[in-house]
């Protein structure tokens, strides 16, 4: 299975600041808010490549969840 990742809500929650809610699969279990700091120097390239990275590491994390629950399902 492909995993997908999507940012589900936006906020600031400071200034310097922002959080984005990522969700994979649109399984709200996957669920996790992610900080971004900002300053005068950062760039949209930047951000986009914060956000992939988060992305990744979602989409990686529900894979291994998938697969240790298969894993345990296997041994009963």
């Amino acid at each position: 299975m492909e995993h997908a990742a999507a940012v589900i809500e936006k906020r600031t929650v400071g200034n310097g600041q922002i959080q984005v809610l990522l969700r994979c699969c649109g399984d709200p279990d996957t669920d996790s808010w992610h900080t971004l700091g900002i300053s005068h120097e950062t760039t949209n390239d930047d951000v986009t490549a914060w956000l992939g990275t988060r992305k990744g590491e979602v989409q990686a994390q529900h894979a291994a969840l998938q697969a240790a629950a298969s894993h345990l399902d296997s041994l009963q």
